[in-house]
């Protein structure tokens, strides 16, 4: 379907389209991607198949209507591809070679052509597998006098972090099946000598030591040298998380952006101090203090429905799972995490918050067994939008749960209320969940790292904080922010009243490349971060379509700066989210004007 006259490359072009034949890229909305971006190629045209022989459902699976020519049929290839600026098409892999790891969509295309640059690597492979219970990235190459280390070093200077591979096994040729496909099941196993290290140095200091010896717990690695990378052994923000608890149960304190700015486990140890202050690990109860962004949801209009504002995830299982088990682990988590017990209730127009004790019976599952069922999601979907609607803000709990068995296997809903849980909230009770649940699977006794200091503890110091002389020393930034004057955005038609409705929305998204170039390689000259030069491009987009140069908007953040001294809140379940306006401005500019006039905008928020 396509023709190249070959020459010397630095990329895997597949050529241009040949007469009578259409090639379309397009994104994930069938919409047609410009130069560079990456998309999935289809094929249409005169020279297209008709189907697969006697696979009705697989033709109309990948033979679909050409939305740009009516009548005609276009083939999905599965490819992954772009378009250069010279009209040819680069080829960027698979679809289907897709993997997560560490949370990030990795295609492992990308990094066979790095590797394939490299001199003297003739074939290579790259893989997901699964190793001491971690998926990491394994490189299988045919070469010739391979240096390892080197390969890896002239792939971090090409790839972002998460896309180096973590093993490399050298093997004398790619193994294919009868039809030429890569045959990955015949690819050999990995052994603890494929891991590309540097020098192995031992723990000296009593730090290192007790830093070696979380990260083999939780990293799952043996013999780490003080010369290790968090990254390179497989580290991520989740990881994160467990290793500064595994410190605290030992007595040291280490902070989470300490280990993701310093990943050498040598430097890394010098932050490593120890905890002086024991955190009350008893039951909280009574009332608690509504945080700002509480009072904000209770009292803007914005807000009609209090009782179904929630958050929710649906965990899918390879196991068959045990119900009673999922109900002993949620009230586990009930009484660990003290803001799942929370419930609110209007007194006199005003609404006050309470932790409330401990359940009387396990957390209340509810089970469908929907195997037998040809519409098995949509049940699901029904039966979850009556738990999420079932909420009850003055008895509680706010916390629903329901599990779900069907053909391809049984999952659990998770529904919250958004009052007691935010992201990072979540991300504290799905490691907890996944563990307690775990461990009674086991015949053991529920065992969770230490509580952070309560909700209820944040919240008072928060609204002591707001009436200190730190604080109020930025009440003129904000006055002066408030009094701009920004006008107003252009109407077709003029509306009356303050009653709206969201009709529609329009939503794009950013492929990985550009994304990881966003993150990483285009902030050296002007020392921006990613914000800087996402809301630079949306100031210059308003600018461009309704001819604003200033606009107000609001911005969300964690909510959980370190703003009071002697306090952790880094595993303490609720919702601390801030909320904050900006002014964005980029009148008068150009683009790289713009670019820095935001950067410091956003320098001078307190």
């Amino acid at each position: 379907s396509t023709i190249l006259l070959y020459d010397e490359r630095k990329y895997f072009s597949i050529g241009k389209p040949v007469a009578n034949t259409q090639i379309y890229i397009l994104d994930e909305f069938m919409e047609l991607v410009p130069i560079g971006v990456r998309g999935k190629l289809y094929i249409s045209g005169a020279g297209l198949a008709r189907g697969y022989l006697n696979r009705e459902e697989l033709t109309n699976e990948k033979f679909i209507s050409n939305p740009f020519i009516s009548g005609q049929k276009m083939y999905d290839t599965g490819d992954l591809a772009s378009w250069l600026a010279d009209g040819n098409i680069e080829f960027l892999g698979r679809k289907d070679s897709q993997v997560k790891i560490r949370g990030f969509r990795i295609e492992l295309g990308e990094i066979e052509s790095a590797i394939l640059e490299y001199p003297g690597v003739t074939q290579v492979v790259v893989d997901a597998r699964n190793i001491n219970d971690d998926k990491v990235l394994v490189a299988y190459m045919a070469a010739d006098n391979l240096d390892k280390s080197l390969l890896r070093s002239f792939l971090e200077g090409k790839l972002p972090d998460y896309m180096v591979p973590s093993f490399y096994v050298e093997i004398d040729a790619v193994p294919l099946t009868p039809n030429g496909k890569v045959d990955r099941k015949a690819l050999p196993e990995v052994s603890g000598a494929d891991i590309i290290r540097k020098e192995y140095v031992a723990a000296r200091s009593k730090e290192e030591k007790i830093l070696v010896s979380v990260w083999q717990d939780v990293l799952k690695r043996e013999n780490i040298s003080v010369k290790d990378s968090f990254y390179n052994l497989g580290g991520d923000s989740i990881k994160t998380i467990q290793i500064v608890s595994r410190l605290k149960q030992q007595g040291y304190s280490l902070k989470i952006q300490q280990i993701l700015r310093v990943p050498v486990l040598e430097d890394l140890a010098k932050y490593v101090a120890l905890s002086t202050r024991d955190i009350d690990q008893s039951l909280i109860l009574g009332e608690v203090k509504l945080t700002p962004i509480q009072h904000y949801f209770f009292n803007d209009r914005a807000f009609k429905t209090h009782h179904h504002y929630n958050q929710s995830v649906v965990l899918k299982s390879r196991e068959v799972l045990d119900m009673q088990i999922i109900s002993k682990s949620i009230t586990a988590l009930l009484g660990h995490h003290d803001a799942l017990r929370m419930v609110y209730k209007s007194e006199q127009g005003v609404w006050k918050q309470f932790n409330e004790g401990l359940p009387e019976h396990d957390f209340a599952v509810d089970f469908y067994d929907f195997q037998d069922q040809d519409n098995a999601e949509d049940l699901m979907a029904e039966k979850g939008g009556e738990l999420q609607s079932s909420f009850n803000l003055g008895e509680g709990p706010l916390f629903k749960a329901a599990h779900f068995r069907l053909k391809d296997g049984d999952r659990v809903a998770l529904i919250i209320h958004h009052l007691v849980v935010d992201g990072v909230s979540w991300r504290i009770l799905l490691e907890d969940f996944s563990a307690v649940y775990q461990q009674y699977l086991s015949g053991v006794k529920a065992n969770l790292p230490l509580k952070t200091d309560s909700f209820q503890r944040w919240s008072s110091l928060q609204q002591e904080y707001a009436l200190s002389d730190k604080l109020q020393a930025e009440k003129p930034y904000w006055e002066s922010l408030s009094s701009e004057a920004i006008a107003s955005f252009p109407v077709d038609k003029a509306v009356s009243g303050i009653n709206s409705k969201l009709d529609s929305s329009i939503s794009f998204a950013l492929d990985s490349g550009i994304t990881e170039m966003l993150q990483t390689q285009i902030h050296g000259v002007y020392s921006t971060e990613i914000n800087d030069i996402l809301l630079t491009g949306l100031g210059l987009a308003l600018q461009d379509v309704f001819g604003l140069d200033r606009s107000v908007i609001k911005v969300e953040g964690h909510g959980r700066e370190d703003i009071v001294e002697d306090t952790d809140i880094s595993r303490t379940v609720g919702w601390f989210t801030s909320v904050y306006p900006f002014v964005l401005s980029v009148s008068g500019s150009d683009s790289l004007n713009a670019l820095v006039a935001v950067k410091e905008s956003l320098r001078k928020i307190p």
